[in-house]
């Protein structure tokens, strides 16, 4: 299964509204949580994949990107408790962590904020790319494909 939630908002800490960053968690971790919750007793029945859409907001913030950072920082974290509690019941579990892509939420950002189009347009190489909906289409396919058969090992 995969599970993948996001929208966004812009503003420093002080500028946004704490509404506004109640609804990016209750949307980006609250509605992964319950994707996955809801769909975990099959992938549990046949022992299958769980892939959660984070971001590379995880792990570089941006600024005036406070509550999306932190949202994608917690589904990692997601991720990571989930994976430490189905592994030993065969069932893997990965977090994928893209850049940009070319969604309405990402043209709508550059197309609005003039500052944050040229943090993009100035980032180097990979950083600055922005991939297509089926191209990370193509992408998340090939890694689900090529995931290794969950292994169980058992202590002593």
């Amino acid at each position: 299964m995969i599970a993948n939630a996001g929208i966004v908002t812009f503003g420093s800490v002080l500028q946004v509204d704490p509404n506004a960053f109640q609804s990016i968690m209750d949307v980006n971790v609250v509605g992964v949580f319950h994707a996955v919750r809801a769909g975990l007793p099959s992938v549990l029945e046949r022992r299958g994949y769980v892939l959660i859409v984070s971001s590379m907001a995880a792990y570089a913030a941006a600024p005036g990107m406070a509550p999306y950072n932190t949202a994608k920082a917690a589904v990692e974290h997601f991720a990571n408790a989930l994976r430490l509690e189905v592994g030993s019941r065969g069932v893997a579990v990965g977090s994928a962590h893209m850049a940009w892509v070319d969604t309405p939420m990402l043209r709508n950002s550059m197309s609005d904020l003039s500052a944050f189009r040229e943090l993009v347009q100035r980032l180097p190489g990979q950083l600055g790319k922005i991939t297509s909906v089926q191209e990370c289409g193509a992408i998340f396919v090939e890694g689900i494909e090529n995931v290794p058969a969950a292994s169980t090992a058992h202590a002593g």
